[in-house]
């Protein structure tokens, strides 16, 4: 049987309008979710950096060879440098920090690794973030004009 379903303009513009109005509620709820997701994961990087301290991973540089860089970040960066034009998910760069022995393998070392490759992003043009489904990857993409290196103290410099 033919059910003869007929809608008005004005009663499908208002379900529009409404679906509308739904969905930029949904879309500042996910954005507001996105905010306290980034700063607990913040959070967990610094009591993580906390915890560790400066004695996180073994010293081991001999006279005339650069220790080993000091921070979540510069490790990071040093990381992606290493592998120029490639994506790497966080995952891939805290299992590098773990096996180069720069971390111990804890609870809230993705995390620092993660919130550390968000600040890289944003503060370095080389450093590139590319959604990969509902995480990201990073990469080093050098302009050319860029220089970075490690002192001797590990202290990472940046030439833009």
């Amino acid at each position: 049987m033919n059910q003869d379903t007929t809608f008005s303009v004005s009663e499908i513009r208002s379900q529009r309008d409404e679906t509308e109005r739904q969905l930029a509620l949904l879309k500042r709820r996910m954005d507001a979710l996105q905010r306290m997701t980034d700063a607990a994961e913040e959070l967990a990087a610094l009591d993580a950096e906390n915890e560790l301290g400066p004695t996180e991973a073994p010293h081991s540089s001999t006279p005339g060879q650069a220790s080993e860089p000091k921070s979540t970040g510069a490790r990071a960066l040093c990381i992606l440098q290493a592998h120029q034009n490639e994506e790497r998910l966080v995952r891939m760069v805290w299992d590098e920090m773990v096996g180069r022995g720069w971390a111990q393998n804890s609870k809230d070392g993705r995390a620092a690794v993660r919130v550390a490759l968000l600040r890289l992003s944003n503060r370095h043009p080389e450093v590139t973030r590319v959604a990969r489904g509902d995480t990201h990857a990073y990469m080093w993409k050098p302009n050319g004009n860029s220089t970075v290196r490690h002192d001797q103290n590990g202290t990472l410099t940046l030439n833009l």
